[in-house]
């Protein structure tokens, strides 16, 4: 507790004068001295291992629930002074806690320029302890995640313009990005509709020009364009992916003895560890991995690759353990938003699709909030190998190849549904269930892909026995998995003209 009173003391005696609201003693003293809790409990081991795990569990947890400290609207000082702070903003990150940061005009810009601090963010004492704590790079950008793979193909192929853009870059000095990465730099950059916002945030110049707009669509023009012209259409999109092992609880309770506890601790740990090392594999940057629970960002287009790496050796690690019954297995979800949304919405997504992928358990989820497209959500069970049917090159069986099934048919299958009923009396299912396959076949039979002879390999695979609901189910996860699937494909850089 001292080593962290002491770091929050050097920031705040750091952004004092430049970002922290003046008089504010009781908010910053409450918010740091709450942050970290401690609780314990011990039991002597005089009866069976697992009786008094569970007897400890149960202790530690009615200590956790008592709340020995006031209401967070009152905030006391060290010198026992309370204070009522009234209509105070709330930090940006959660909304749970009171900002301690000056209005955006009384801040000092060079300030909020090195630590990227918005004019309209707000940040508590612990998140202002967080950003300004370390290094002013320490965190990499989600915008240089998204685009990892896009700068990288740029790179390789691309020398002349790549390499000119980072040394304007750095004559400009725009903010620096933390190795490793293909791009050194803040890679908003490379968003037209965003180089008059970074320019104008970061306070950068660029030769003679008068204004900051001016100056950044100069720059644009000059060294981010020769890139675009000749690069696919950047895919502005960021995957959070959020882990979580299955039944971990009947896991635990399977080690009847410490030794065999000791053992699954040591398998999760190593799990984590190897976590760490699969996400950045896959240009992806590591929230946390502990135990079975992983938090990432990573780019769209190796996502799936990525939680696909992390299910197999989750599996891996724990399958020598002889104590547990049955086979441990990892959940994934994958939440795939806008770069320019709020971080804590895209990790909404991705705890949407890890409860998603855990109300079937040893699952894939993917849940899609596209901001001209809508909401769509997918998931599958790892045995029946999401990775290749979300990806169409290793899915082209039988001279099939799924790209090219036309999106018009896609959304026009999943009209289809839309406008038929949810259910339908009983002595009407077949007659309905025959309608909905009809419709479809009409669809598929208008594409190319479609034609004669390959009906029976495209489209969704429906029994002998299947009802008219489930038959709608398995025609709108089809529609879902395709239009991810599209989706999956687009966010794959390339260069102009390469198929």
């Amino acid at each position: 507790m001292s080593e962290w009173r002491r770091i929050a003391k050097k920031v705040r005696d750091e952004c004092a004068d430049s970002l922290i609201e003046p008089n504010n003693d009781a908010a910053w003293d409450e918010q740091i001295d709450g942050f970290l809790e401690f609780n314990a409990a011990w039991l002597p081991l005089d009866r069976p291992y697992k009786e008094t795990r569970k007897t400890l569990e149960a202790m530690a947890s009615a200590r956790k629930n008592l709340r020995d400290f006031g209401p967070q609207s009152q905030h006391v000082t060290r010198t026992g002074k309370r204070e009522l702070r009234v209509n105070a903003p709330k930090s940006s990150l959660d909304g749970a806690r009171d900002s301690v940061l000056r209005s955006g005009g009384r801040r000092k810009p060079e300030t909020t320029q090195q630590f990227r601090i918005g004019t309209s963010e707000e940040l508590d004492a612990i998140g202002l302890v967080k950003r300004t704590g370390g290094e002013p790079n320490q965190f990499t950008p989600i915008i240089n995640v998204a685009l990892d793979p896009w700068l990288k193909v740029a790179k390789e192929n691309l020398l002349k313009e790549f390499a000119n853009l980072c040394d304007a870059c750095k004559i400009i000095e725009l903010a620096k990005a933390p190795a490793p990465g293909a791009f050194r730099f803040d890679a908003s950059i490379l968003l037209r509709d965003r180089w008059s916002a970074v320019f104008e945030e970061q306070g950068l110049k660029y030769q003679n020009a008068a204004r900051s707009v001016e100056g950044a669509r100069q720059f644009g023009e000059t060294h981010v364009a020769p890139l675009l012209k000749k690069m696919s259409e950047i895919f502005p999109y960021v995957a959070c992916i959020v882990a979580d092992g299955d039944r971990m609880g009947r896991a635990i309770d399977a080690c009847k003895m410490p030794d065999a506890h000791r053992e699954l601790s040591r398998a999760l740990s190593a799990f984590a560890e190897k976590a760490g090392v699969i996400v950045k594999k896959h240009g992806g940057s590591l929230v946390y991995a502990g135990g079975d629970d992983v938090l990432a960002f990573a780019p769209v287009s190796t996502a799936v690759t990525c939680a696909a790496e992390l299910a197999s050796t989750f599996r891996g690690e724990l399958a020598p353990i002889i104590a547990l019954n049955e086979a441990a297995t990892l959940s994934v979800g994958i939440g795939i938003g806008h770069v320019m949304q709020r971080m804590g919405y895209l990790l909404e997504l991705g705890r949407d699709g890890e409860r998603l992928a855990k109300s079937e358990r040893n699952s894939l989820a993917v849940v899609v909030d596209k901001r001209s497209g809508g909401r769509i959500e997918w998931s599958e069970k790892w045995e029946d190998d999401p990775k290749t049917q979300l990806t169409f090159a290793d899915n082209a069986a039988e001279n099939i190849d799924e790209a090219t099934f036309p999106a018009r048919r896609i959304y026009e299958i999943k009209s289809i549904c839309s406008r038929l009923p949810d259910s339908v009396p009983p002595q009407d299912d077949r007659d309905w269930a025959r309608l909905l396959r009809l419709e479809v076949r009409r669809a598929i039979s208008r594409t190319d892909i479609g034609a004669e002879g390959n009906l029976s390999k495209v489209g969704p695979k429906f029994g002998d026995d299947d009802g008219y609901v489930d038959s709608q189910r398995k025609v709108e996860h089809w529609v879902s998995r395709m239009l991810i699937a599209r989706l999956l494909a687009s966010a794959t850089p390339r260069l102009k003209g390469e198929a």
